[in-house]
C-alpha cells in the first residue's frame, strides 16, 4: 500500500504534550477531510515486533498517557 499523502494545509494542530521537552511532540492534528495524525517518537525496530499484523509500510508511535486522556476528555483545542 502506498503512503498516505496529506496536504500540510489540511492539518489543524489540536494540542502538544505539555511535558514535551522541545515543545514539538507528541502532538495531535485533525485532518480537514477526516481523521487525525499523531506526531511522536518512532518505536525502535525491536519494539515493532510486538505489533499485531503490521504490514511493511506501517510503524508505531509511543504516545504518553496524557495525550490519550485529553482525547478522552474531549479537550481537543
Amino acid at each position: 500500500m502506498a503512503k498516505r499523502m496529506i496536504n500540510p494545509d489540511d492539518l489543524e494542530h489540536l494540542f502538544t504534550d505539555s511535558d514535551s521537552g522541545g515543545g514539538n511532540c507528541p502532538a495531535l492534528y485533525k485532518v480537514r477531510d477526516g481523521g487525525y495524525v499523531v506526531q511522536g517518537k518512532k518505536l525502535r525496530r525491536r519494539s515493532l515486533r510486538g505489533l499485531c499484523n503490521r504490514s511493511r509500510d506501517e510503524g508505531g508511535l509511543w504516545i504518553p498517557d496524557n495525550i490519550i486522556e485529553q482525547i478522552r476528555s474531549g479537550n481537543l483545542g
